[in-house]
């Protein structure tokens, strides 16, 4: 199905990197600089919140059955499974964004990216790199526990070897500096 057909100048902007790259503070920031521009789609997924998370905000946050439901209808057109626990991509989300005319954007790992460019939709992935001493002080500054911190920093190398499947590579280590980089190529992208 080419989605990109279906919308006019629509745009799904996937933004990835690893633990502390700055993603969802990258997304913020692009939201505030222009906020009738672009709208933040959530995915599902099958755990619990935690307690700083709302539901509909962060996730929507559904049961396994119903995950699974919703894989099998075609409404989940991209999953994963990390930790015995499902997180999904649903068209009908993205599609109601894009038809509002809004650039739809999220953080994302590269299944997410592999997922909706085969699915057909107008795409643009940025991946966001930062060297490992300065994501290691991001996580540290979060208080990531010890023994997090080591899984994190761990994928660290795993997660660079993903980059190959975004459209481009912005370091963030002066987050104005890559924000404002990272919203020119989405203009430019946008306005093709």
């Amino acid at each position: 199905m080419d989605k990109a057909k279906n919308f006019n100048k629509g745009l799904v902007v996937l933004v990835g990197g690893t633990s502390g790259a700055g993603k969802d503070t990258v997304i913020e920031k692009l939201m505030q600089k222009n906020p009738k521009l672009f709208g933040k789609f959530v995915s599902y997924a099958t755990r619990d919140p935690r307690p700083d998370e709302i539901d509909g905000v962060h996730y929507h946050f559904i049961s396994e059955q119903e995950f699974l439901e919703k894989i099998e209808s075609g409404e989940i057109i991209e999953h994963t499974t990390r930790h015995n626990e499902y997180k999904g991509m649903s068209d009908k989300i993205i599609d109601k964004m894009l038809a509002r005319r809004v650039i739809a954007i999220k953080s994302c790992e590269y299944m997410g990216v592999i997922g909706l460019r085969d699915y057909g939709y107008n795409l643009f992935a940025v991946y966001l790199s930062v060297p490992r001493d300065e994501v290691k002080r991001r996580l540290q500054n979060r208080n990531c526990p010890p023994e997090e911190l080591e899984h994190r920093l761990s994928d660290y190398d795993d997660h660079l070897s993903t980059a190959k499947y975004f459209d481009v590579v912005v370091e963030n280590i002066d987050l104005e500096k890559c924000v404002d980089s990272i919203y020119e190529l989405i203009l430019q992208k946008y306005h093709k």
